[in-house]
This record gives C-alpha cells, sequence and structure tokens, in this order.
C-alpha cells in the first residue's frame, strides 16, 4: 500500500511546485508589464485633461502674412523679455491634486513628449512610483531632491528613466543618434517646463553620455567661476553644436540651466543628458519627423 502512495505523492508534489514557479513567474514578469501599462494610462489621462494647456506660441501659419505676423510677434516678446504664460489655474490645481510635490509640466516638442514633473524627499521615490503614486518600472520624471522647485539654482537636473519603449527618457538618445532630428530645428532645440505662474523656456546648447559616478557633472553651481567651469566641462565632447551665437549667450549672460538626464547603454555606467540654458523666448518647433556637492544619480 505504501509502494503505491509514494508515486501519487511524487506525482502530486511536482504537480504543486510546477505551478508555484508558475505563480512565480506572473509575478516577476506580469506584474511589472501590468504596471507600466496601467502607468501609460495614467499619464494618458493627466495629458488628456491639461491637452487644453497647449502653449499659444505654437503655430503653423495659413499664409506668408500670418507668418510674419507671428515673427514680429516673437521678436517683440524675446525684446521685452516677457515670460510665457504659465499653466491656468485649473490646470495647476489638477497637478497638486494628483500629487502636492508638483513642479510642472516638462514638453519637449522635437521629440513628440509630454511629462508631469514631481520632485521626492530623496532621488529613489519616483524611480518606481508613478507622479500619482502608482508603483510601476516606469517611475515619474522628477527634480532633483535638494535643488529648488522654482527650478531658480544655477543648474538643475531632471532625472527619469531610459524605457525601452521610448517613454520617460527614452527618446532623449534619439537626439544623437538621429541627424534629422536636430538637422529639422535650425534654429534651435528648445524644451519648456510650464509652472504656476510662467512657462520657463531653455534652449538645448549640448548633449553627450556622462559617467553615472561623474562628481564634477552631478555637482551644484554656486558662483560664476563654478559656472564657467562647469559649462566648459560639461561641454567638452559634446554631440550638438547649438551655433557660436547660443553658446556666446549662454557664456556671457549665465542663465540658469537644467539638465534631463537618464541612464544609457548596458551595465548603467553611463547615462545620457541633455543640457538647456533658459532662454526668452523660443520658437517651438514641432518637426513632422516623429560647486562641489555631490548630486546622487539614480
Amino acid at each position: 500500500m505504501h509502494n503505491k502512495t509514494a508515486p501519487l505523492f511524487a506525482v502530486f508534489a511536482l504537480c504543486f511546485f510546477t505551478g508555484l514557479l508558475f505563480l512565480l513567474c506572473l509575478l516577476l514578469f506580469a506584474t511589472p508589464a501590468h504596471q507600466k501599462k496601467r502607468a501609460g494610462e495614467e499619464y494618458a489621462a493627466l495629458a488628456s485633461s491639461l491637452r487644453e494647456e497647449a502653449p499659444q506660441d505654437v503655430r503653423k501659419p495659413a499664409a506668408k502674412e500670418e507668418a510674419a505676423e507671428a515673427a514680429a510677434e516673437v521678436e517683440t516678446t524675446s525684446q521685452t523679455g516677457e515670460d510665457l504664460p504659465g499653466l491656468s489655474a485649473d490646470a495647476w490645481e489638477t497637478l497638486v491634486s494628483t500629487n502636492e510635490s508638483a513642479v510642472g509640466i516638462l514638453r519637449f516638442p522635437v521629440l513628440h513628449f509630454s511629462y508631469p514633473i514631481a520632485q521626492g524627499k530623496d532621488n529613489t521615490t519616483y524611480l518606481d512610483t508613478t507622479f500619482a503614486g502608482t508603483p510601476s518600472p516606469a517611475g515619474s520624471v522628477f527634480l532633483d531632491a535638494g535643488a529648488s522647485p522654482d527650478l531658480t539654482d544655477r543648474n538643475s537636473f531632471l532625472f527619469a528613466h531610459n524605457m525601452a519603449d521610448g517613454s520617460m527618457f527614452g527618446s532623449l538618445k534619439k537626439l544623437g543618434e538621429n541627424r534629422a532630428l536636430t538637422d529639422s530645428a535650425p534654429s534651435g532645440i528648445y524644451f519648456r517646463i510650464a509652472g504656476k505662474e510662467r512657462t520657463l523656456a531653455y534652449r538645448v546648447i549640448g548633449f553627450r553620455p556622462v559617467g553615472t559616478g561623474d562628481e564634477s557633472f552631478y555637482c551644484r553651481i554656486s558662483s560664476d567661476a563654478d559656472y564657467d567651469a562647469w559649462l566648459a566641462s560639461a561641454l567638452e565632447g559634446s554631440w550638438y553644436d547649438p551655433g557660436e551665437g547660443a553658446l556666446a549667450k549662454t557664456k556671457g549672460e549665465r542663465p540658469d540651466l537644467v539638465i534631463l538626464s537618464t541612464c544609457y547603454g548596458t551595465g548603467h555606467t553611463e547615462n545620457f543628458a541633455v543640457i538647456g540654458a533658459r532662454w526668452e523666448r523660443a520658437c517651438y518647433n514641432e518637426p513632422d519627423i516623429a560647486t562641489t556637492e555631490t548630486i546622487p544619480t539614480p
């Protein structure tokens, strides 16, 4: 009797452990995929609720007369140094009701992405948490925990994952890999950050891979001398030339900088960083083609 029971027990045990292994595989692989899908739906819903907040200066004139008018208006505003309007009261309320640590909305027209920006108590919170607080491997775009939330520091860092599907900062590397993107914007590449009271425009002045442990790059600038030294080092080996005019203006006026940083390559020994300089006014192109305090990097 005992000999007959043993084979049955072995079969039962094999089935049990096989089922357990299957469940573990579901938890390890299906759950992250579900979280990622849910995160995508979450960001899409938020973007839809803010769609009416598209900047008024993004135009596609239908005639030469309209193009001349648009150019004249941009030129006039640039000379007066007026800021672009920020988010409406309703849009800002939508952001802070979703996440009270909201900084604003990052829009990068050339790369066709737009994401809300959060700021955590440290630089790990939003590595695996969406803007709305949902667990997800996609995480969120977030401002360095030690930075001023109004982006008034000499240099501020925004971090996000380099997702394989191109979401978050997954498309930043296209700037270096697709020459057509930079060629499509001969007047400069811009991104902007829309906040409660104003929208800040930034002109891209360089981008390149950076070592994850490069403390001379991931540090805060505290003086004019630090600014000059940091900028010279950061632009060394840049994959992008924004033109002598843009570089001369940046070096001469020392505008505040915002750096977008994401992981790059295999083994995560490098990041890909895009450096933007604060600009008074930007012609937002939408091409047809698709000092010593170290800042911990994700």
